[in-house]
């Protein structure tokens, strides 16, 4: 079909066909509620697929597929992507959030996917969360079922941090750390200090490893009272007690 067709119909019956750069477009609300809720909303969809199959197992399907014309699929091949898109305030096209899948290894005795989670951030998009398969034959340790993208990958049955990300250095005037679970700090004072964020909620963790070969003090996010002075190379584990200033710290190596 030419890539400029256009299709003005209530219903269209057909068992295949092939159509490039397919645009359906409304201008009917989706959402009458206002605040548009997935799962108590009943919005009115600009595409359904749709079964009437009275089998079990015949739910509806939608096929992203990458068929190479010579049959040959390489590892870390991009086999499709959903992308959800808008504008910004000045009505510029932007890209606020995607799923992709690849074809992480296609080795024919034992293929791996890989899904990744991409969200928009002030810097462009960005990996939130990724899944990767995992033979059931190799070692823990060969590839993650989930990789968070704050230096903490979640396998099967425990944690594992693949690296501490950058290191606040200490100071006179208290160094404020970061909200991320694993923190690496370092010193050249015994008296220099680090201070920690405001907790996002109760039972929130915090790991932070001193790297240096000096104290590093650490501080409520006031910084008007110190909660633990880690020593050399010794980890922190830090437990919020509730919302906001509201840290238990001890030194666990």
């Amino acid at each position: 079909m030419s890539n400029h067709t256009t299709l003005c119909a209530n219903v269209i019956c057909a068992n295949s066909g092939k159509m490039n750069n397919l645009i359906l477009e409304t201008s009917n609300i989706s959402n009458t509620s206002g605040t548009y809720n997935a799962f108590t909303d009943d919005p009115v969809p600009l595409l359904t697929l749709k079964t009437t199959n009275t089998a079990d197992n015949s739910g509806a399907v939608l096929q992203l597929k990458n068929h190479p014309s010579d049959n040959i699929q390489t590892d870390m091949d991009d086999i499709g992507t959903i992308i959800f898109s808008g504008l910004d305030d000045a009505g510029a096209n932007v890209k606020y959030g995607g799923i992709n899948t690849r074809a992480f290894d296609t080795d024919s005795a034992g293929q791996i996917g890989r899904m990744t989670f991409d969200i928009s951030t002030p810097d462009g998009m960005s990996a939130a969360i990724s899944l990767t398969g995992e033979p059931s034959t190799a070692s823990k340790s060969s590839n993650s079922l989930i990789e968070t993208y704050s230096n903490l990958n979640i396998y099967d049955g425990y944690l594992s941090a693949s690296t501490f990300g950058i290191t606040f250095n200490a100071g006179s005037t208290a160094t404020a750390l970061n909200d991320s679970f694993l923190n690496q700090v370092a010193s050249s004072n015994d008296l220099h200090k680090v201070k920690l964020p405001l907790a996002q909620t109760i039972g929130q963790l915090k790991i932070i490893l001193n790297t240096s070969g000096n104290s590093v003090v650490i501080r409520n996010n006031a910084d008007n009272d110190t909660i633990l002075t880690l020593a050399a190379g010794k980890l922190a584990l830090c437990i919020s007690t509730s919302l906001g200033d509201n840290w238990n710290v001890s030194q666990i190596s």
